[in-house]
């Protein structure tokens, strides 16, 4: 099994919207435990996830704070962190599934951005059919061993790990 937890910030709520409907067709995401960790308050509550509601520090959103809270809700040792506005390959889960081991993070190595926000059925359209598209995000998967990979992004955006190596490296 596989816990998922998504940090998301309330302007966001669109993106967040169409990112879980593209995830709802997806073989095994139905089957995994949901958390999104909003960024202070939350204006949306999706069926089927644990909503935990971050509190800021001094005013400030606390990344880390975030992604402690995802880990230590996660029920499962395999845990998938997301971006609130991810579009991912139809079979990413499952990429996921075949390429998570111990001792690595999993994350993608190409990486781009959408140029504007589109429809959920564009969206979906650009998930099912990336390499027509100019501008998609999260093209495939590699590894990292831990606290030995390139150190920038590798912790956002979209990677897996087992939640027994984000203890071992000591976190964010």
């Amino acid at each position: 099994m596989i816990s998922i937890f998504i940090i998301y910030s309330p302007d966001r709520k669109q993106q967040l919207e169409s990112m879980i409907s593209c995830l709802d067709d997806m073989d095994g995401f139905k089957e995994c435990q949901k958390i999104l960790i909003a960024d202070e308050k939350s204006n949306i509550f999706p069926d089927g996830f644990e909503v935990i509601e971050n509190p800021r520090r001094n005013g400030k959103f606390v990344w880390s704070w975030a992604w402690a809270a995802g880990v230590y809700h996660s029920r499962h040792e395999s845990i998938i962190y997301l971006d609130s506005d991810r579009i991912l390959p139809i079979n990413y889960i499952s990429l996921i599934k075949k390429e998570l081991r111990p001792n690595s993070f999993v994350f993608t190595s190409d990486h781009r951005m959408l140029n504007q926000d589109f429809s959920l059925k564009k969206n979906k359209n650009i998930r099912d059919y990336p390499l027509n598209y100019e501008y998609f995000v999260d093209l495939d998967v590699r590894h990292v061993m831990p606290l030995e990979g390139p150190g920038k992004n590798v912790m956002s955006g979209s990677v897996a790990f087992m939640k027994s190596d984000y203890i071992k490296s000591g976190g964010v």
